[in-house]
């Protein structure tokens, strides 16, 4: 009966985690001059490739993941903005490596994703169009590499922190962001219980995010009043790339997002 209560701890605290972070959130809200709640839907194109310390390939894996996140913007003032935002996406998907032996193998890898993130953002002139912005980022990657043709598999688990620099560009309906991440505290859980070896923890040395997100809106429900709620639809074209320098890999992803936006005011 342990190992049941122990998950479900787990899952407490994370649910935990997430609540905490979103009733912080709300708390700013409560101080703002309006609002952006925006429900994020589409697909990630995901490629992962790791490399021996010698630059051999290892393996690759890339495929097409769902996406979904939760941002919530809400506005400090003229010059303040504060961003919070909840992702996953998930997706099984190709993979092409070796065996120790270093004979070829072809399986499949279920890739499961979340990350929260909170970022501030301030104009650093008035009615400006450019913000300038820092962000705190957690971030856990379930990488499960399924067993096939009498090759087990292997589960691992990956986990990090980030603080990142950012710059924001809006004009009109678009909207360039770009930012660039310092990567630390991260940790590799490796399942080895099939081969007698328990779980196994390695630490991960710091890397290093960079992004390129284009965002565009456009509305699709009329204004009823100036309180009232506007939903609209935006595409984003995002190019996220990830260097773990321990392993030596790359990964990039690329995606294209639709996206429903509420706007709320405050009446007083």
């Amino acid at each position: 009966m342990e190992l049941p209560i122990l998950l479900h701890n787990k899952l407490c605290i994370k649910e935990a985690r997430y609540l905490c972070f979103f009733f912080f959130t709300s708390i700013l809200s409560s101080l703002s001059h309006s609002n952006e709640l925006t429900f994020l839907f589409g697909k990630q194109f995901f490629k992962y490739q790791e490399y021996s310390k010698s630059g051999m390939l290892l393996d690759t894996e890339e495929g097409w993941l769902d996406h979904l996140a939760l941002q919530f913007d809400t506005q400090l003032y003229s010059d303040h903005l504060i961003h919070a935002a909840a992702s996953f996406a998930s997706a099984t998907i190709p993979y092409e490596g070796y065996t120790q032996s270093g004979q070829t193998h072809s399986t499949e890898t279920q890739e499961t994703l979340t990350t929260l993130n909170l970022e501030y953002y301030y104009a650093p002139f008035i009615n400006s169009s450019n913000l300038l912005g820092i962000g705190l980022h957690q971030a856990e990657w379930l990488r499960e590499i399924q067993p096939n043709n009498g090759v087990l598999g292997l589960n691992e688990k990956y986990t990090w922190n980030a603080v990142s620099l950012n710059y924001l560009f809006r004009y009109q309906s678009w909207q360039l962001k770009s930012s660039l991440s310092h990567l630390y505290s991260g940790n590799i859980n490796v399942d080895l219980t099939e081969v007698g070896k328990g779980i196994v923890d390695v630490p991960l040395e710091n890397g290093y995010q960079s992004e390129v997100a284009l965002s565009y809106k456009k509305q699709i429900i009329p204004n009823i009043s100036d309180y009232g709620a506007i939903f609209q639809k935006a595409k984003r074209l995002s190019q996220v790339i990830v260097k773990l320098v321990n392993p030596k890999a790359n990964c990039s992803k690329q995606g294209l997002i639709l996206a429903l936006v509420t706007y709320f005011k405050k009446t007083a």
